[in-house]
């Protein structure tokens, strides 16, 4: 129970430092790894999106924690161009490159 505690204050640390290190405050906030924080926390911090390194190498997640969500036309796609996938309720997306990621964020925005 002990090294779990310290591996999740480790963790928190981490996470924290990311936050601080986020550019004018914006509220979309990439992270060098996926954290399990309740979108509550996000959303507190004024951010809107997340992005980070999908589990599968080489692609990107962009997550949705705020209440914006992607526009219509860009909800459903599957493997067009640098989309690999975003729901259908423009929630949540992967891509195959970070500049994607940002793009795929910024026309929500």
């Amino acid at each position: 129970i002990i090294e779990s505690g310290l591996q999740k204050s480790k963790e928190l640390d981490s996470f924290y430092k990311e936050v601080e290190s986020r550019v004018n405050n914006s509220s979309v906030l990439v992270l060098s790894r996926h954290y399990v924080v309740n979108k509550e926390v996000y959303q507190s911090m004024g951010i809107d999106w997340i992005i980070f390194p999908d589990v599968t190498p080489g692609l990107f997640t962009v997550q949705a924690v705020g209440k914006k969500l992607l526009p219509e036309d860009l909800r459903g796609k599957s493997n067009e161009g640098d989309i690999v996938f975003t729901h259908k309720g423009g929630w949540v997306g992967k891509t195959k490159t970070i500049e994607s990621a940002r793009d795929l964020v910024s026309a929500a925005l």
